[in-house]
């Protein structure tokens, strides 16, 4: 994987890039001493229309080091239970397809406002297909050693 496709997957997921290059990103890469700049560069012919060459990283440097954890969440509202899980659903599904997250996390029922802290206390249904509600997703960030993304 290049350090411009790198580059073009992260500026999906946050803003701190946004007013960055490509080349300004790669040096922040290295000069965080990220694990993905010890992988072996690979030099290859990038099949287009220029046959320029380009170098590629192994993208497994980053998944050993970075979990990513996607989280997802239904407002309060007066759909019926099944529409309720049909609506995470497809919540879930796009957040697994649109990006690299390890595990979903998921609230059946939880205001914007209310502090994460606070979600599903009292109310802790689980979506399937997803690895917990709110506080199972704090129990796990409490617990893991690695550095952890949460894509909302």
């Amino acid at each position: 994987m290049s350090i411009s496709e790198v580059y073009s997957k992260v500026i999906v997921i946050t803003n701190l890039f946004d007013d960055k290059s490509v080349r300004s990103f790669s040096t922040w890469c290295g000069m965080s001493k990220l694990d993905f700049f010890s992988a072996e560069i690979q030099r290859k012919y990038q099949r287009n229309e220029l046959q320029k060459k380009t170098n590629y990283r192994l993208l497994w440097v980053l998944k050993k080091v970075h979990r990513v954890v996607g989280y997802v969440r239904k407002s309060p509202g007066k759909e019926n239970k099944s529409k309720r899980l049909q609506l995470l659903n497809l919540m879930v599904d796009r957040m697994v397809d649109e990006s690299t997250v390890d595990m979903v996390f998921a609230s059946y029922s939880s205001k914007a406002k209310e502090p994460i802290i606070n979600r599903d206390k009292i109310n802790g249904a689980n979506v399937p297909r997803t690895s917990g509600n709110t506080q199972d997703m704090l129990q796990i960030l409490s617990n893991t050693s690695k550095p952890v993304a949460i894509h909302f």
